[in-house]
């Protein structure tokens, strides 16, 4: 999304995801973040995804990722305070999902 930076970057950041699958069955995840706007070199974090035998849920849609409420609330009040020009004040809804 255009208005979103990650950790404070610019526009011009890259990243660069690398997946390998190891011989253990594991996924080795690795990640380079470019932004030289933001940050003196590049930098890069890994970590690997074990195999389990349970369901897999992606991230964003997991039932009980309340996070994603709050970012979809906040894009609908600014598409609001773009059309109005007025803020909108959502009601309080969050604690019925818990």
């Amino acid at each position: 999304h255009p208005s979103y930076s990650y950790q404070g970057s610019s526009p011009d950041m890259k990243i660069i995801e690398r997946l390998t699958l190891k011989p253990d069955n594991r996924i080795w995840y690795e990640y380079t973040i470019d932004d030289p706007n933001t940050w003196d070199q590049p930098w890069t974090a890994a970590f690997h995804w074990k195999n389990h035998s349970g369901p897999t849920f992606e991230f964003a849609c997991h039932e009980f990722n309340y996070g994603l409420t709050g970012i979809l609330s906040g894009a609908r009040a600014e598409e609001y305070r773009e059309l109005t020009g007025e803020d909108y004040d959502r009601p309080a809804v969050e604690a019925e999902y818990r």
